[in-house]
């Protein structure tokens, strides 16, 4: 057939599948065949395993497993079918606990048991570097860890990311704290995030712990009335949803105000 995606034969990004890879095969020989990896990124692409994964053989199949309820591309994990074990064997072998966009991924071949969590991938420790240790308020409450790690990514490297959530009910706070690689990174996120208007809401953005001073930098999105200046919207790649006013800002969020840090 044609190629796939990334021109892999018969890859697919996003669909999960069952049977074989086109091949023929029972399950459990497609399986012995197919490495499962786990703690991907919402962004991670097709063609980013095949970069990822082609060195350790010829690769038959991709798929990438969208999250479809939070509308993002990838769920955290995803498959990667070779045309031969060997090949799925190496790759498990070598690719599981490799540290990759700020994050340590989990990679076995299907067939074979989940090993108990003692012994799964584990990120590695990370020095905290408190000048690159972002303070994110007033995001959509619908924001967790990964669509908060995806918003920053644009700007560099995102070690964690945690979204702060109610003890009782576990839903979002409206606002988290991401280590980023180094505090140029850091920087660049609050140049061009801190400010703008996203959903109805004023982005917060920050060094944690640190208070908007004189120097700091303000509110880039807004003139002196608060609302939003011409060509400034949500940050790029991040459209403005329907049904939010257009300026709104703070308007029913539980969150701590501007200026008040809680952590």
């Amino acid at each position: 057939g044609a190629p796939g995606a990334g021109g892999v034969p018969g890859a697919r990004a996003g669909l999960g599948f069952a049977g074989g890879d086109g091949r023929g095969g029972s399950v459990n020989e497609v399986d012995r065949r197919k490495c499962y990896v786990g703690h991907l990124g919402p962004n991670t692409t097709t063609e980013e395993m095949v970069k990822l994964f082609g060195k350790f053989g010829d690769i038959t199949q991709v798929d990438v497993i969208p999250d479809r309820e939070r509308e993002i591309n990838c769920k955290g994990f995803a498959f990667v079918t070779f045309s031969a074990e060997e090949a799925a064997r190496a790759a498990a072998a070598e690719m599981n606990s490799y540290y990759h966009d700020g994050r340590t991924i989990e990679c076995r071949v299907k067939s074979d048991p989940r090993p108990p969590p003692e012994q799964r991938a584990k990120p590695p420790e990370t020095p905290e570097n408190n000048d690159a240790k972002l303070y994110v308020a007033y995001m959509p409450f619908s924001y967790g860890a990964d669509e908060l790690r995806a918003m920053l990514s644009q700007y560099g490297l995102v070690v964690d990311a945690k979204v702060i959530v109610d003890r009782e009910t576990g839903k979002s706070r409206g606002f988290g704290f991401a280590q980023m690689m180094d505090a140029a990174q850091a920087q660049a996120a609050i140049a061009h995030l801190n400010g703008v208007f996203f959903e109805g809401k004023q982005m917060v953005v920050r060094i944690a712990g640190q208070q908007n001073r004189p120097g700091m930098g303000g509110a880039i999105g807004a003139g002196a009335t608060g609302a939003p200046q011409a060509g400034v919207g949500a940050p790029v790649g991040y459209a403005q949803h329907p049904g939010y006013p257009a300026a709104a800002a703070y308007g029913g969020y539980p969150a701590v105000a501007p200026g008040a840090d809680p952590y």
